[in-house]
């Protein structure tokens, strides 16, 4: 079961970078072709929303039930243990907040510059994952 869920967290993390990409483009061409964010985007920000909490849960539970990464505090000196322990819980929970905050921010229909937030957001919020994540967990 530890697997399935790590398995679970790590590869979710594909599919919101994939959602990411998606809701950039989309809000590209919608700043670019003057159209407006319409119920299609908010869907799209809703399903990256979704997926971006459910990562979160699955790695809150591995981090307090399954690993007991919180029992490193004591490792600060060590690199990996300092990474697993802290930077790479706070940056995602700061990847999450950003995404909530576009999620929440562009529902509702009469505000203006939703697409320009978005891609402010996104890029963002890409930055903050990328730097929470090492580049050789990638593949």
């Amino acid at each position: 079961m530890e697997r399935a869920i790590f398995h679970a967290h790590s590869g979710l993390r594909y599919l919101i970078f994939l959602m990411l990409i998606i809701v950039l483009v989309k809000a590209i061409i919608n700043a670019l072709s003057g159209r407006r964010w319409g119920r299609n985007d908010i869907k799209l920000t809703t399903f990256l929303l979704s997926i971006t909490h459910l990562q979160v849960l699955l790695g809150l539970f591995m981090y307090f039930f399954i690993f007991h990464y919180y029992n490193l505090f004591s490792e600060m000196s060590d690199p990996v243990a300092r990474w697993k322990a802290v930077e790479h819980m706070a940056t995602m929970l700061i990847f999450a907040a950003l995404v909530t905050v576009l999620h929440t921010g562009n529902k509702k229909l009469e505000k203006p510059n939703r697409n320009r937030r978005a891609i402010i957001f996104i890029i963002i919020a890409t930055a903050v994952a990328f730097s929470g994540i090492p580049l050789d967990r990638w593949f």
